[in-house]
């Protein structure tokens, strides 16, 4: 295994379809199954489900409980994926054949007991789906069905024939973390830097041989890519997977998934693509209490950014399949608060904007707008949602931007924030405060995801920002020039998290030096040649530093000569910015009469304050930017 290899968690990876999931509206149900709830009581409905077994058509009941009393009834509720369109199943419900989800059928008749009856909550029969007020209802306290259950039984599905590999391959993966981390008690300072926090890799492989193949059929189910259930299993008592006949525990599970991503050198190439163990490790973060980063502080910042790893069925989902997971600033006045009321009959424009304004104002400073990633090359000149708004319906994807280190206080030396929460202009503007720092002169084209896969055409993009910064040189910083590039190009940052010194950039920084045009290299249309790959010194360098802060960015310079690493869609003339509450600088476009926010960049020389401790010593003062 090629020491190189280590960096597979950086590479770019193609785009996985994404599953269709079924609607419970569509299958027709006797009205008199449901009657009213009353939202003042959190009364939910429940399945007392007979016992039976085999084939035997799915008997239930349905009958209303409150959550508000002292003593609540036992009951357990499902997790599951609605899954892709199908023809409904029947149950016998109150006594009469009804229809209801295929999946839901399925779920229940798993979870069925054979010699007693067993109390079951499961969203798609216990909601009114046909009802909007009653889903926003339900959905506004669906913390408190999970937290009220004695326990969450997961359905991944019926067994292909791959369930017992797939959980002794769990087995196996588990042991060997156990074994490497003294019984996970050094777990935490195994898989991240002490620090920083940064994630570290693993230089050695498994103790013994791995199913690799059974782990992706498991992590492929569909069930770990649905968003809803990182509620569910954050909140519940405790959650058991049942695959076909197999039950385990979901904590091993998502442990077993993070140990696999330390471990991903030696992994499977299919393994590590595969979308649902990456939102596996995502859980990972939020349910192991003991190590997870997000398992014990959970703003609506962070969790909208995680919302993006997960596939939705509806897009407002992006916000409410994660409201009872956030831990609500209590001294947020009503106007804030209000922000976040589930409304289905809301648009995704406003949802998405409201969130991201009720985030901003919890935390009072800029951390969801780091999440800003336009998702095109070029901005349209009409923008249906705000620039601004944090756009949680849409997957981040492995070829995505990875989101730049957060340990960056660009905005050293200006007060906090103090108009987050205006909107005397209107809803869909931003008050941002701060400085104009210098305009954008010129950008490479986007940095794609080849960094780890096309050394020439990497390559040959490290070439065009060799020559741009030297056609900039007479104004660049008076440091090294090349050191100054290899220092943008890793973000400032050593492999360890830390800030990146001088002896950490050695070897990127003499590639940069071979970057140089030959001199008999000019053709007859003009064209330079420029010397192709070296693979062997390619390696090398791709060895000792990341460089995967580059993907799905452009590299560009200013008019000061400043450099630095930008969103996708920034162009000439756009401006960089230092925002009150902002770790990092922006890129503002200007506009008739306001600002577009392009997104977060990493400007060199600039990420520690020094930016706003020059504009004082010119005499400079602060602009508000009214952001649309």
């Amino acid at each position: 295994m090629s020491s190189r290899q280590e960096h597979q968690e950086c590479r770019p990876r193609k785009r996985i379809r994404r599953s269709t999931n079924e609607s419970p509206g569509n299958t027709a149900r006797p009205p008199s199954h449901y009657e009213p709830l009353d939202p003042t009581l959190k009364e939910i409905r429940v399945l007392d489900v007979a016992p039976g077994i085999g084939d035997a058509i799915v008997e239930c009941t349905m009958r209303r409980i409150s959550l508000r009393h002292k003593f609540v009834p036992i009951y357990e509720t499902i997790s599951y994926c609605w899954g892709a369109p199908r023809p409904p199943s029947t149950i016998k419900l109150n006594g009469h054949l009804t229809s209801v989800p295929a999946s839901s059928e399925a779920a229940i008749r798993r979870m069925r007991l054979s010699g007693r009856p067993r109390t079951l909550w499961i969203d798609a029969i216990c909601i009114d789906q046909s009802s909007v007020i009653e889903r926003s209802d339900q959905v506004a306290f669906m913390s408190t069905v999970y937290c009220g259950g004695i326990r969450n039984l997961i359905y991944l599905g019926e067994d292909g024939g791959m369930a017992r590999r797939g959980v002794k391959a769990v087995q196996d993966v588990f042991t060997d973390m156990r074994t490497e981390t003294a019984n996970l008690t050094l777990l935490h300072q195994t898989i991240y830097a002490e620090g920083t926090g940064a994630r570290l890799v693993s230089k050695e492989g498994f103790s013994k041989g791995v199913d690799f193949e059974a782990l992706e059929v498991l992590f492929s189910l569909a069930w770990f890519r649905r968003l809803w259930v990182l509620q569910e299993i954050v909140l519940a008592t405790s959650n058991t997977c049942h695959w076909g006949s197999f039950e385990f525990d979901l904590l091993d599970t998502v442990r077993a998934a993070k140990w696999l991503n330390y471990k991903s050198p030696f992994i499977t190439q299919d393994l590590y693509d595969c979308i649902g163990a990456r939102c596996a490790t995502e859980m990972f973060e939020l349910l192991d209490r003991d190590n997870g980063h997000s398992s014990n502080h959970r703003a609506l910042s962070t969790m909208l950014s995680r919302a993006k790893r997960f596939e939705k069925t509806e897009a407002g989902d992006s916000v409410y399949a994660i409201l009872g997971l956030i831990d609500q600033d209590k001294t947020l006045g009503g106007d804030e608060t209000a922000l976040l009321e589930v409304n289905y009959m809301k648009s995704l424009r406003d949802v998405l904007r409201d969130a991201t304004r009720y985030a901003l104002c919890e935390d009072n400073n800029l951390q969801v707008l780091r999440d800003i990633n336009h998702q095109v090359e070029i901005l349209a000149d009409s923008q249906t949602f705000p620039t601004w708004s944090a756009r949680a319906d849409l997957q981040h994807l492995p070829q995505d931007a990875h989101w730049l280190p957060n340990q960056y206080r660009a905005y050293e030396g200006l007060e906090a924030p103090s108009l987050l929460s205006d909107v005397s202009f209107e809803k869909n503007v931003l008050l941002l405060q701060g400085i104009v720092v210098d305009q954008v002169v010129q950008t490479t084209v986007v940095c794609h995801n080849n960094i780890y896969y096309e050394d020439e055409e990497y390559h040959q993009w490290l070439g065009s920002v060799k020559d741009m910064t030297i056609d900039h040189r007479n104004i660049t910083m008076q440091e090294n020039i090349d050191l100054a590039i290899a220092s943008t190009l890793v973000a400032g940052k050593a492999k360890t998290g830390e800030e990146a010194q001088p002896n950490d950039l050695k070897v990127l920084v003499e590639y940069i030096k071979s970057l140089a045009i030959r001199e008999d290299g000019i053709v007859s249309d003009g064209v330079n040649i420029r010397p192709p790959v070296n693979m062997e010194k390619m390696t090398a360098t791709l060895d000792t530093v990341h460089v995967h802060w580059c993907q799905d960015r452009r590299f560009f310079v200013t008019a000061a000569g400043y450099m630095g690493l930008g969103p996708r869609c920034m162009q000439p003339e756009d401006i960089v910015v230092v925002l009150r509450g902002g770790l990092s600088p922006f890129i503002l476009r200007k506009k008739a009469d306001c600002y577009w926010l392009i997104g977060e960049a990493y400007v060199h020389g600039i990420m520690y304050g020094e930016a706003v401790e020059l504009d004082r010593s010119r005499g400079g003062s602060e602009v508000v930017f009214h952001v649309r």
